[in-house]
């Protein structure tokens, strides 16, 4: 036990993945542990936590995917949240039909964190106060503290879901903002040459939207298995391998959708779950999904499906997918398939889930009772021996190592406003280059110091400098950063931390999994 915990602890951290964000966060308070949606999807291929621990429940009538949020804002490998004024929920959040087919929620709160509230899209209006809406992406959000355990929220949707031939008949040329067609110049040509090729054949917009989802479907693998990427044009090595999971297909869908001139989004929110004897659908975190969303003039907002293995309740007619989930319960990628549980499970303490923004507390270990009657080395029944004594010191070793970064974590300050979690992001990334040999900032600017790495290390240069720019405005800039430019930091420190550790020598990455020194300085410099 002892020798298999020092070798998890060494071998572990430097597993490719082992430090990437994940869709699914973990946040550790005094009194529990929970699970927050990331607003954020990634191109990039990053580890996914599938827990089966409970999110939260909803009592209605149909199962729906149960979204949170619709992302816009789309910089070359990530999909955020824009800038927005944060309205009131109070009242009628999007306008009723006539012909409008409305269902009730009512979303029970178990381990789900964070202030996004996941319903059933298109939300019409909720029943507590002190409630906020975005209403660009169709998102309700939670005041203060945000989301608690036990908290109930009563919502009506419009679940209509028009035909085929309405969305065959309509048009995407007035979309609510032009931003939604919006790319970055410099996504690559192939990816605009081969959305041409794909949709080559289709006459309406509706028939592009669904040749692009087929062609992913018919020709991609959903894999969770597939290694974090260090190429700049993450959707191109995406493209190319033909594996990934449903943030990539969503996050590549709706970039190649808008090169053919379809205005589209990500949402990001949760599958059905389970529905139970209760009568209840209880979602786990397995059942984290995205999934794209195109306009149609005179409809609104439609979900499609590129994910292999996923189909949307309610959705068969529109993408020609069968209603289905990740009904196994095993860990990433370890295939077993085991069937979800059909009782409502104890809500447990998750314990293998990683936290990206350094909030996160260690991992519990269970030390099975030491069994009594038996000789120790030494011979007489009470001692260990000289042997044991060894394995004692090198388990002793192993469990420090596994323990003590999660420690440094939870005591160490990474800042209260976005601006300072942004100052200590930059920190512990000139932290952890240091430690990979790059030379000390010695009175550079940010920006002058990415430009000295660039000439020094095969890092992701153009990471760094995004990171230079944001602490340079959290310094300089009266008003600061926001909340989205602290998210976009701590993934960027988490990315770069990764690279430098890959550039480390052995004993450097060994002596930092020891020293809390070195722990600290690779989390705030």
């Amino acid at each position: 036990a002892a020798v298999a915990a020092l070798g998890a602890a060494l071998i572990g951290p430097i597993l490719p993945g082992a430090g990437s964000a994940p869709l699914l966060e973990t946040r550790q308070s005094q009194s529990d542990v929970t699970t927050v949606l990331s607003p954020l999807v990634d191109i990039r291929s990053r580890l996914v936590n599938r827990a089966s621990t409970e999110m939260f429940t909803v009592s209605s009538s149909v199962g729906r995917y149960w979204r949170i949020t619709g992302l816009t804002e789309f910089d070359g490998q990530q999909w955020g949240l824009p800038d927005r004024v944060l309205g009131d929920a109070d009242g009628e959040l999007n306008p009723v039909a006539p012909d409008a087919q409305v269902v009730q929620q009512q979303i029970t709160i178990s381990r789900f964190g964070g202030k996004l509230v996941p319903v059933a899209f298109t939300p019409l209006t909720v029943s507590q106060r002190d409630l906020g809406w975005l209403e660009d992406t169709d998102t309700i959000v939670v005041d203060g503290d945000g989301l608690r355990q036990g908290q109930v929220i009563n919502v009506s949707s419009d679940i209509t879901v028009p035909s085929v031939d309405v969305l065959r008949a309509s048009t995407t040329d007035a979309p609510p903002s032009d931003d939604l067609l919006a790319l970055p110049d410099d996504l690559p040509s192939e990816v605009r040459a081969l959305a041409a090729d794909v949709t080559s054949a289709a006459t309406t917009p509706y028939d592009r939207a669904r040749a692009i989802q087929d062609w992913f479907r018919n020709n991609f693998t959903y894999d969770l298995t597939v290694q974090s990427g260090h190429s700049d044009d993450a959707i191109t090595s995406f493209l190319r391998i033909r594996r990934g999971y449903c943030e990539q297909f969503a996050g590549t869908f709706a970039v190649m959708a808008r090169s053919v001139g379809l205005p589209a989004r990500v949402a990001v929110g949760f599958t059905q779950g389970d529905l139970r004897g209760d009568g209840k659908y209880h979602v786990l975190g397995r059942h984290a999904h995205a999934w794209p969303e195109v306009w149609f003039d005179d409809v609104g907002w439609v979900a499609f499906e590129p994910t292999p293995g996923r189909g949307a309740p309610g959705n068969e007619e529109i993408t020609g997918a069968a209603v289905a989930q990740d009904d196994r319960t095993g860990a990433a990628g370890d295939g077993t398939g085991i069937p979800a549980p059909t009782t409502t499970a104890p809500n447990v303490t998750p314990t293998t889930e990683r936290d990206p923004l350094g909030s996160g507390g260690p991992a519990a270990t269970t030390v099975p009772p030491r069994a009594t009657g038996g000789s120790g080395a030494g011979g007489d029944g009470s001692g260990t021996g000289p042997f044991g004594w060894i394995l004692l010191g090198l388990g002793a070793l192993g469990m420090w190592a596994w323990v003590m970064p999660g420690l440094v974590r939870r005591f160490t300050r990474v800042g209260e406003t976005p601006s300072e979690q942004v100052i200590s992001a930059w920190h512990g990334t000139v932290g952890a280059l240091q430690l990979a040999g790059a030379p000390s900032p010695a009175g550079c600017t940010p920006l002058e110091y990415a430009h000295t790495i660039e000439q020094e290390m095969a890092v992701d240069v153009r990471s760094l400098t995004e990171l230079a720019r944001f602490v340079t405005r959290a310094v300089y800039a009266p008003q600061g950063v926001g909340e989205p430019a602290a998210l976009r930091a701590a993934v960027l420190r988490t990315h770069l931390d990764e690279a430098a550790r890959g550039l480390m020598p052995w004993h450097t990455r060994l002596w930092a999994r020891i020293d809390p020194r070195l722990a600290r300085q690779r989390l705030v410099g």
